[in-house]
C-alpha cells in the first residue's frame, strides 16, 4: 500500500493534474454528424450549476457541471462549453427558472419557460411516473444521444430510474470523471489511520483474501470499538443509516426489490425467505451483542463522527469520495474503500439509490433535437480521460490511497441493481427500518406486506416491463 501524506489527501477535491485542452476528439464528434453542425446562433437554458452567479464572489462555492471551481476539471468543463458553444454557434446560458420538479409541472401547465435541459438534478427511481410529461423521451433525440452507448450515457441498470411508459427520459455523464460514480452505492469505508493506530490488519486484505463475508465483519466490529460511560468518547466499530444496511442486506443473502418466481411472475423479494432473513439480521444488529457497537444513524452525522475517529467503518455513498459532495478524503485520514461483504467473501455488488448527476430535456424546450446536440457534445470525454485505464491512473495516484480501492469502486459501478427511492418506496423502507429495532422481522413483514406488495404492482413492474421492452432480455 502506498501513502500520500496529508496535505495532498486535503487536496484531493481542489485540485487535478491533467490537461485543460478539451482535445481533438470533440472535433471528430461534431463533424461526424449527418447534419450541419452551426445551429444559427440559438440560446439554449440549462438549468444547472455553472459556477458563481457573480465571478468576483470568492465565497460562492456553486460547482461547474459538478466540478468544484478552480480545479482542473471544472476549468476543462468551462472551456469544453465555451468550445462547444463556438463550434456549433449556440449560445449557453443558466436558467433563471427553479430545476425543482414542482416547478417544473407548472411549468408545463404555463405553457413552458426558459429551460431546454436540466443537468445535475437528483432523481429517484420511480418519479418518472409522476413527472414522465415533464421531460422529452430520448427515443425523441437518438440521432444524437444514443441510450445504447453504455460507455457514454451509463448502462441499462443506471438508466433504470428514468423508464416509464414504454421510454428512457434521462442518462448520466458516464464518461465524465467522478460523475460517472454519482449513482453506486453503498461501499464501507475503514479509518485506515485508526486501524493502524490500534495495530490490527488493514481489512482491504480480508477482500483481496476472499473472506470478507458478514462473519467477518461482525468479527471485526467489536475489536474496532471501545466503550465508554461518556457518549463524546465511544468509538463505534461501525456505522450505517440502517435503511441503507437494511437494502444492502436484501442483496447480500440474494434477494431483490422486484423478482420473478418459477412461473415468470414478479414477486416483491422484501417478503420472500431470502428477504426476511434481510431483515432478521437488521433485527439482530439493532438488538443483539452488537448493537452498542453500531452507529446508526443519517449519513451526515456518519461522516462526521468518522472524521473525529469516533467511527471505524462507515457504510456510505461513492459520492461521499468524489464531487463536490466528498467530504471524506477532505478529512485528512487514509481511508479505504471495500464493496459490501458477500457470501463467498470476493463479490462486488451494489444498488443505485438516485442519479445524482441526471442530464434530461424537457418537453417544453422549443429546440430539443439542438439541445441533444449540444449536450452530447459537451459529455465527449475530457482529455486525458479518455478510456477506463487513464481515469484509473488518475484515481490511483490522487483520490485513493490504494490501487485495491479503485479496483473496488469500478467494478461497484458496473455492478449495480434497482434501488428504489420513490417517495413511498422509500418512506416503507425507512419505517420497516425503524419498526426492526422494536419488533421482529415476521411481525413487521407482516404488517407492510400489502405497501410492499401495492408498490410492487404500482411502480417497479411498470419501470421492468419498459426496460424490458427497451433492452430485450433485461430482465432475464
Amino acid at each position: 500500500m502506498f501513502k500520500k501524506i496529508t496535505a495532498i489527501l486535503i487536496l484531493v477535491c481542489i485540485t487535478f493534474t491533467t490537461a485543460c485542452s478539451s482535445g481533438p476528439q470533440l472535433m471528430d464528434f461534431l463533424n461526424s454528424g449527418t447534419s450541419s453542425s452551426s445551429l444559427g446562433g440559438i440560446t439554449l437554458y440549462l438549468s444547472a450549476d455553472l459556477g458563481p452567479k457573480d465571478a468576483s464572489d470568492t465565497t460562492d462555492r456553486t460547482p461547474y457541471l459538478g466540478y468544484i471551481m478552480n480545479t482542473t476539471l471544472a476549468d476543462a468543463a468551462i472551456e469544453r462549453v465555451a468550445q462547444v458553444e463556438t463550434d456549433l454557434d449556440v449560445n449557453i446560458e443558466r436558467s433563471l427558472e427553479n430545476r425543482d420538479l414542482s416547478n417544473l409541472t407548472y411549468l408545463l401547465a404555463s405553457g413552458g419557460g426558459d429551460m431546454d435541459a436540466i443537468i445535475g438534478l437528483g432523481f429517484d427511481v420511480g418519479a418518472m411516473s409522476q413527472m414522465y410529461k415533464i421531460f422529452t423521451p430520448m427515443s425523441q433525440v437518438s440521432q444524437y444521444i444514443d441510450i445504447y452507448d453504455s460507455e457514454k450515457w451509463g448502462a441499462p441498470e443506471r438508466l433504470e430510474m428514468f423508464a416509464w411508459n414504454g421510454e428512457i427520459y434521462g442518462v448520466i455523464p458516464n464518461y465524465w470523471p467522478e460523475l460517472q460514480f454519482s449513482s453506486s452505492d453503498f461501499v464501507i469505508i475503514p479509518n485506515i489511520t485508526y486501524i493502524e493506530s490500534i495495530g490490527m490488519d488493514d481489512p482491504r486484505d480480508y477482500f483481496e483474501n476472499g473472506v470478507w463475508t458478514l462473519g467477518k465483519l461482525e468479527e471485526l466490529i467489536p475489536l474496532y470499538s471501545t466503550p465508554s460511560a461518556n457518549q463524546d468518547e465511544v468509538v463505534y466499530g461501525f456505522s450505517a443509516n440502517d435503511r441503507h444496511l437494511y437494502e444492502m442486506l436484501m442483496l447480500y443473502y440474494g434477494a431483490d426489490w422486484a423478482q420473478k418466481d418459477s412461473n415468470g411472475n414478479w414477486t416483491a423479494g422484501a417478503l420472500s425467505t431470502e428477504g426476511r432473513m434481510a431483515a432478521e439480521k437488521l433485527h439482530d444488529y439493532k438488538t443483539g451483542e452488537l448493537k452498542d457497537n453500531i452507529f446508526f444513524e443519517k449519513v451526515g452525522a456518519q461522516v462526521y463522527y468518522w472524521g473525529q475517529q469516533q467511527i471505524v467503518m462507515s457504510l456510505l455513498h461513492t459520492v461521499c469520495l468524489v464531487e463536490t459532495n466528498g467530504l471524506i478524503p477532505i478529512v485528512g485520514y487514509e481511508y479505504g474503500v471495500l464493496p459490501f461483504p458477500s457470501q463467498d467473501g470476493k463479490s462486488i455488488f451494489g444498488q443505485f439509490e438516485r442519479n445524482a448527476e441526471s442530464i434530461l430535456i424537457t418537453a417544453f424546450s422549443k429546440y430539443p433535437e439542438e439541445t441533444a446536440q449540444v449536450l452530447s457534445a459537451i459529455y465527449e470525454p475530457l482529455a486525458g480521460y479518455e478510456d477506463e485505464e487513464a481515469l484509473k491512473e488518475q484515481y490511483n495516484t490522487t483520490l485513493f490511497w490504494d490501487e485495491r480501492d479503485t479496483e473496488v469502486v469500478f467494478t461497484l459501478a458496473n455492478s449495480l441493481r434497482l434501488l428504489p427511492q420513490a417517495t413511498e418506496f422509500g418512506e416503507t423502507n425507512i419505517a420497516i427500518a425503524s419498526e426492526l429495532e422494536k419488533y421482529d422481522a415476521t411481525q413487521v413483514l407482516d404488517r407492510f406486506s400489502s405497501k410492499i406488495k401495492s408498490l410492487l404492482e404500482t411502480e417497479l413492474i411498470p419501470v421492468k416491463e419498459t426496460m424490458e421492452k427497451i433492452f430485450p432480455g433485461y430482465n432475464d
